[in-house]
């Protein structure tokens, strides 16, 4: 069982890659022979989801979650610039 959450809508800050990326780890993972479930920006609802999915996985299976988004839910400021550790900017 795998549980694909792909959040990417924020506003004028988004990550479009997460839907991409979900998908092609989700076919990856169906080609293993996991039963796959993909969640699309999940809000308020991302506690019970999680909880309704770890009901449904099977004793002494392989079960697997996936998150790909902000990790809180507070709202701020998102720089676009990325400095690397050699100090130059992206």
């Amino acid at each position: 069982m795998a549980l694909l959450i792909a959040n990417s809508e924020y506003g004028q800050q988004k990550l479009p890659e997460t839907k991409q990326n979900a998908e092609t780890l989700a076919a990856a993972l169906r080609d293993a022979g996991f039963v796959v479930t993909i969640k699309e920006d999940v809000g308020k609802s991302l506690r019970q989801d999680i909880e309704s999915f770890a009901l449904s996985c099977p004793d002494g299976g392989v079960s697997l979650l996936y998150f790909a988004g902000f990790g809180n839910r507070f709202q701020r400021k998102v720089s676009t610039t990325v400095t690397k550790p050699d100090g130059t900017k992206e």
